[in-house]
């Protein structure tokens, strides 16, 4: 039999009155989610630098950790409020005309509703450009509904071609059978690739939008999106247009 532990501590964390560390609120309305939590019979602040209410539950799990392993709460609520973020996940690229890049590796259907809901937050009244290179035919084929699902969290998507890092391709299976799936088929559209979702997504733009590039690939050709947006038309804001196209 394998070893077991036999001077474990069990910390939990999370809505449960008994928690050990109690989740009491989650804001995550803004670019910056935070969190309220009873820690000890006091409670404190989780302030993040980062947006969505999966990042703030992720850091009520670390706060978790963290004074489990003895470290002050005052340290390590600091500590999280510094941290910024990781690679490719809701990842600044750049901003060009008001439009704000993001990449994130979100490649199944939980994972992009959440990365889009952060995006939404942060795009305030702009609207959310998704851009998703499905990852494997298997994937897709089982997730397809669930992620046509996910993509409505997004004002307009495109789903490109698929990323075939391993397995084997399907006949029938692309990304339109993804967007066949969803209800707002002049909201997802299917593309060939990443030029041809920018050319396609550049004009739906305006200023305050934000995009979101989603693969479990190569990183995605973001610069090639920038100049794009730097070499189009003048983008309208909000206040000057609801149709939002470019002049």
């Amino acid at each position: 039999a394998p070893p077991r532990l036999t001077h474990r501590r069990v910390v939990g964390y999370g809505f449960a009155a008994d928690a050990d560390l109690r989740l009491l609120a989650v804001d995550a309305s803004g670019p910056a989610a935070s969190a309220a939590v009873c820690f000890a019979g006091q409670e404190h602040k989780v302030r993040l630098r980062v947006p969505g209410r999966h990042n703030a539950y992720n850091a009520v799990g670390a706060l978790a950790v963290l004074t489990a392993l003895g470290f002050p709460i005052a340290a390590a609520l600091e500590a999280l409020t510094a941290f910024s973020g990781t690679q490719r996940r809701f990842e600044f690229k750049g901003e060009a005309r008001g439009v704000r890049v993001y990449s994130d590796y979100a490649h199944h259907p939980t994972e992009v509703r959440c990365t889009l809901q952060a995006a939404r937050a942060v795009a305030g009244a702009g609207h959310v450009l998704a851009i998703l290179e499905p990852h494997m035919h298997c994937r897709t084929r089982v997730f397809a509904e669930a992620f046509a699902e996910s993509l409505g969290d997004s004002d307009y998507a495109f789903v490109k071609d698929i990323f075939a890092s391993r397995g084997t391709p399907e006949e029938g299976v692309d990304s339109s059978t993804i967007t066949s799936r969803s209800r707002f088929p002049d909201q997802v559209r299917a593309c060939c690739g990443w030029h041809e979702a920018f050319e396609q997504g550049v004009p739906l733009l305006r200023e305050g939008d934000v995009v979101v590039l989603m693969s479990a690939g190569p990183e995605p050709p973001a610069p090639a999106l920038l100049s794009a947006l730097k070499l189009s038309g003048s983008i309208e804001t909000s206040e000057e247009s609801g149709q939002t196209l470019h002049s």
